[in-house]
């Protein structure tokens, strides 16, 4: 008598990728944030260094969530949207405060704010992306 086994197929490894590559740049940027806060504020001409410091800390407790989100087998595919809505956020954000003048920038703060924008757009697509795949399953 043959034996049949069903192999059940995991989730996308793509979507395990993008929480954890959103949680290893937020950790780093709330671990830079901390360690270097007097220098950025001066560089982004706004803001004081508790702020940065604050921030990092923030940064650091949503990159131990994302991780932990990341490491659930299956992925919760909402907790999953949230992040990427976040990300969303944030890139609308920066995009306000970057063509309203909101903030007093330097020109470099300016371009910092430009390209964190940016990396985080990325990101985000790739989650929306891996989480659209895993719905089409």
């Amino acid at each position: 008598m043959a034996t049949q086994t069903l192999v059940q197929p995991t989730q996308s490894n793509l979507l395990r990728f993008s929480l954890r590559l959103d949680s290893v740049t937020a950790a780093l940027s709330g671990v830079l944030l901390i360690v270097a806060a007097q220098p950025i504020v001066e560089f982004l001409g706004v803001g004081a260094p508790w702020m940065m410091i604050a921030g990092g800390v923030v940064f650091l407790l949503y990159a131990a969530d994302l991780w932990w989100i990341s490491s659930r087998e299956p992925i919760n595919r909402t907790l999953a949207l949230a992040v990427v809505a976040i990300n969303a956020l944030w890139v609308l954000a920066s995009a306000v405060i970057l063509f309203t003048n909101w903030l007093p920038l330097t020109t470099g703060g300016w371009w910092a704010v430009a390209v964190v924008a940016d990396v985080v757009a990325i990101i985000a697509g790739l989650q929306f992306y891996a989480w659209w795949k895993e719905s089409r399953r």
